[in-house]
């Protein structure tokens, strides 16, 4: 009974791809389904892709391991989208725009958008990756379950399996299928965490077993008030200037309808989140302390106190999760390579259907250096925090300078030296291993726009270039 339900899923989905390959004609319904996506399925598609391997096995598996001070990986998530929500949103023009860099471009100018184009497609292939090592290990834990003597396997052969699933159904449908999938795939995953919490609530032992000390909340000794910033900065930006986040607006049919949508999964978030810390804590109080793969502990206690037909559905819910992440993120970087990258570099050729083949492409060659990435490091966390952890500095000063000065054009300089800059800094922090280090790349990517804002009233508007 555990198979069917994934087995079904997968099927469904790629059913769903097949269904619009042909309907793929032209680059505006690959990357924006022609931006016909209403406030539900925006909402649902934003849930999904947030709801991917860190935000429900790898978020489990730091509660597991940290308490309820995990939460603060995708809290600091919601207040992003709310800024976004109740305050970016209406001092953006995102109604005729692809892409982030593009968005930045227009203030900054074509160096900023290749700068950040490129910053993005090399740290999206790491969350990318992270989705692959989580659908991976789920679909290894299923094995096991079933009985299959694949011990000796290990994971990667399954990660290289989804793999193929992930890539083919992303190169079928694009966007039009994303959006359609996506809502039915958060309500799915909701459903099997709420009977994994019912489930876990009604056994006698599961929250009295955990050591006092994972309850302690908002700090505690492994979230210390510096560690507690840090996160905010460098897992809330992703969700105020994140390209996946992005790549969902602009398919919206309006920016109200974005605005809608946003404020929507943030709150939604809330709920969410504390449900999936407390599936952690539970499995804390249900297997003990001595897990030795943290990243599927939700499915080590499913196996115990869910009946066969909850569980598959619980194995479903995972994989869909994982998967409506990589599938948005590999259909950000088709995007980004194909318009911000090839057409600002103006090294795009044909038109129309022709530009749906090259970026089919581009997913194949990015979901294949993404496979790469995920066998060779596979942790999920360790994927993220590398990804993150780069990108939030470089692009967060030069994005909030565009929403206190909408429709200023800054020099060119100004936008590329924040860039490089904080994601320089933020990298040797990371080699270093210094959180005061990572923490001043944010105020080292400010200097720049600081600097250059006496000429930025100086500067003439920025043509907007057509790719």
């Amino acid at each position: 009974m555990l198979q069917v339900f994934p087995v079904l899923y997968l099927v469904a989905v790629m059913a769903v791809g097949l269904s619009y390959r042909r309907r793929m004609t032209d680059e505006a319904t690959f990357f924006l389904a022609r931006r016909s996506g209403n406030v539900l399925m925006l909402t649902g598609s934003l849930l999904a892709t947030i709801l991917g391997s860190f935000g429900v096995l790898g978020i489990s598996g730091l509660a597991y391991r940290m308490g309820f001070v995990a939460g603060w990986y995708l809290w600091g998530g919601v207040v992003g989208l709310a800024v976004l929500g109740f305050w970016g949103i209406g001092r953006l023009k995102i109604t005729d725009v692809y892409t982030l860099p593009e968005l930045l471009g227009r203030t900054y100018g074509r160096p900023v958008r290749v700068i950040s184009a490129a910053l993005i497609v090399f740290a999206w292939l790491s969350i990318v990756a992270a989705q692959l090592i989580a659908a991976g290990k789920i679909v290894h834990f299923l094995g096991e379950a079933s009985g299959w003597q694949i011990a000796a396997w290990g994971v990667r052969p399954f990660v290289a399996g989804v793999a193929v699933v992930f890539i083919a159904y992303t190169c079928l449908g694009g966007q039009h299928s994303i959006l359609r999938t996506d809502l039915f795939q958060a309500v799915l995953l909701v459903a099997a965490l709420a009977a994994l919490l019912a489930a876990g609530f009604a056994r006698p032992e599961p929250l009295a077993a955990v050591d006092p000390a994972l309850m302690r909340f908002p700090f505690s000794d492994s979230m210390t008030p510096m560690k507690w910033l840090a996160l905010m900065l460098t897992f809330g930006v992703p969700f105020l200037v994140g390209p996946d986040i992005y790549s969902r607006l602009f398919s919206g049919r309006s920016a109200s309808t974005g605005r809608i949508s946003v404020l929507l999964a943030a709150g939604l978030m809330i709920p969410i989140v504390l449900a999936v810390v407390l599936g952690g804590m539970l499995a804390r109080g249900i297997l003990g302390g001595g897990a030795t793969d943290c990243d599927t502990i939700l499915l080590q206690s499913a196996s115990l106190i869910l009946s066969p037909i909850w569980g598959g559905l619980l194995v479903a819910a995972l994989l869909a999760a994982v998967m409506s992440s990589a599938d948005t993120c590999l259909l950000t970087i088709s995007t980004l390579v194909s318009r911000d990258l090839l057409g600002a570099l103006n090294l795009r050729r044909g038109e129309g259907a022709s530009i749906v083949v090259q970026a089919r492409w581009i997913v194949l060659v990015a979901g294949l250096a993404s496979l790469a990435v995920a066998l060779y490091n596979p942790s999920i966390v360790k994927a993220l925090m590398v990804c993150y952890k780069l990108y939030s500095p470089a692009v967060l000063c030069p994005f909030l300078a565009i929403l206190l000065w909408p429709g200023r054009k800054f020099p060119a300089w100004t936008g590329a030296a924040a860039v490089l800059l904080g994601g320089g800094t933020a990298g040797l922090g990371l080699i270093l291993q210094s959180e005061a280090l990572q923490l001043a790349a944010f105020g080292v990517s400010a200097l720049p726009i600081a600097a250059g804002l006496p000429w930025s009233a100086l500067q003439k508007p920025n043509v907007t270039q057509s790719t």
